[in-house]
């Protein structure tokens, strides 16, 4: 059964670069092989109150689905001071995404983020439509993206041909 509570702060992450994602410029992280982004840009962008993202972000099934993980960050690891810096919250960046989609975007009008909820929503909207093409078809292209799923096609055409020791294709 998987762990239903967020696992203990470790200052093992080291940064590895920094991604434009939605709008936001956010610090990637590395720990054993996972990328993690900040979590709090993530609710600040939704205007979603932090204390109850965080919360939410930190516990049950949420902490699972998202690989919600607390670090030290890396920017202030190990540096002089009086005081000893705080555990942020961190997000896995391969389920940023689905974060995204779980947002309410009634309750961002609600709170005066109309244009906000409007982009997410058409997000929203976007990701279903995908999703539910790869559960159906076992593949999904981005718009704008047939080229490449084309050319993928045609490769896998070329794979799919066998030729016997006479010569003859098999398909």
């Amino acid at each position: 059964m998987a762990e239903r509570t967020l696992p203990e702060t470790t200052p093992t992450a080291q940064a590895v670069g920094f991604i434009r994602f939605h709008g936001l410029t956010l610090l990637v992280i590395e720990h054993e092989g996972v990328e993690y982004v900040p979590a709090r840009p993530f609710a600040e962008l939704a205007g979603v109150d932090w204390k109850g993202a965080k919360r939410a972000l930190s516990s049950g099934d949420s902490a699972v689905l998202y690989g919600t993980r607390a670090f030290l960050p890396p920017e202030i690891r190990g540096a002089g001071g009086a005081s000893t810096p705080r555990p942020r919250l961190y997000i896995r960046l391969d389920r940023a995404r689905m974060y995204l989609a779980r947002i309410n975007t009634d309750q961002m009008r609600v709170q005066g983020n109309a244009a906000g909820a409007d982009h997410l929503l058409a997000l929203q909207i976007e990701w279903a439509e995908v999703l539910h093409r790869y559960e159906t078809h076992g593949i999904a292209a981005k718009a704008g993206r047939a080229g490449a799923l084309r050319e993928l096609h045609q490769l896998v055409r070329a794979r799919m041909l066998v030729t016997e020791p006479s010569g003859s294709m098999i398909v």
